[in-house]
């Protein structure tokens, strides 16, 4: 795996997670 390749797919997961845990967050905050 190229350089390049793992800085995208780190790049992808980094904006994945972020969408997830912000996700998480809304849905936590209207659960209370």
């Amino acid at each position: 795996m190229t350089r390049e390749r793992l800085v995208q797919t780190f790049g992808v997961l980094l904006f994945l997670g972020t969408i997830a845990i912000t996700i998480l967050s809304f849905v936590a905050y209207l659960g209370h």
